[in-house]
């Protein structure tokens, strides 16, 4: 219970705040205003138009994120190589020193579209993705001891792997003056079901370690939350500059008329 206890005190401080963001409002698209069942039919018929439109570019995205862009000044996404984090924790008898290096994220590319709604009339654009394998890889070293009794130490490989991996996202639209239209306010997060966790060489390896690699599995949120701040910052940086160079690249008329 006591290592159990360490594990939450270690992760939590390290976890980004939630943002309690509310991004899928349902019906955006506002049937019956006025009364004019067309202007209901023309809005649904330019919200699908630009939501095909939007599938495509997304496309391009996946496979920018392989490549990353030096005309965007974006680097490669998949894999995203992350920077060091060194923890040290010092307290009612508890002594952690812990290091994880050589850090990237894998699978972001394999992103899947599960919902897209835009809303032409009130600017507005919705979207869910879906990633089936998110991994975070790299090194770890710890030392330190708890409650003044137990020692807890290892060094090696680790892995956390996200299955099923949710990302929802909202953003504005705003049209130009040259007649385009270009995304702002971009607003991203990831969810995750099932998580796995495994460090190599925990406590020697053995049938402990073992046990102790099964124990933090329950903190398989805490661990990945280490490296969300910096996944989420990056991921909507990438997806507003690789979206909004398609974007100008046509009018937004054009777009909604599906004149391209």
């Amino acid at each position: 219970m006591k290592i159990f206890v360490l594990f939450s005190l270690l992760f939590l401080p390290l976890c980004c705040p939630s943002k309690h963001r509310i991004l899928y409002r349902k019906n955006l698209v506002a049937r019956g205003v006025h009364g004019r069942r067309e202007m209901v039919l023309r809005t649904v018929k330019s919200d699908q138009a630009f939501s095909d439109y939007m599938k495509k570019i997304i496309g391009n995205f996946r496979v920018l994120m392989r490549t990353g862009s030096d005309e965007l000044h974006l680097p490669v996404l998949d894999p995203l190589k992350l920077p060091n984090k060194n923890i040290n924790k010092n307290n009612h008898g508890t002594r952690i020193r812990a290091q994880l290096k050589n850090l990237k994220i894998s699978g972001l590319s394999q992103i899947q579209i599960s919902t897209l709604q835009a809303d032409v009339r009130n600017l507005k654009l919705e979207l869910g993705l879906l990633i089936p394998n998110l991994s975070v890889t790299g090194t770890y070293f710890l030392d330190g001891i708890v409650a003044r009794l137990f020692p807890l130490n290892g060094n090696g490989k680790f892995q956390v792997t996200a299955t099923n991996a949710k990302i929802y996202g909202a953003a504005v639209l705003i049209l130009t003056s040259g007649g385009t239209i270009q995304l702002d306010n971009v607003d991203l997060d990831i969810d995750f079901r099932a998580i796995g966790v495994r460090f190599d060489n925990l406590l020697g390896g053995g049938p402990f370690g073992a046990f102790l690699n099964k124990l933090m599995t329950s903190f398989g949120h805490k661990i990945f939350n280490v490296f969300k701040g910096h996944l989420i910052e990056k991921l909507e940086t990438s997806f507003k500059k690789s979206v909004n160079r398609d974007l100008a690249k046509v009018k937004f008329a054009n777009i909604i008329q599906g004149k391209l």
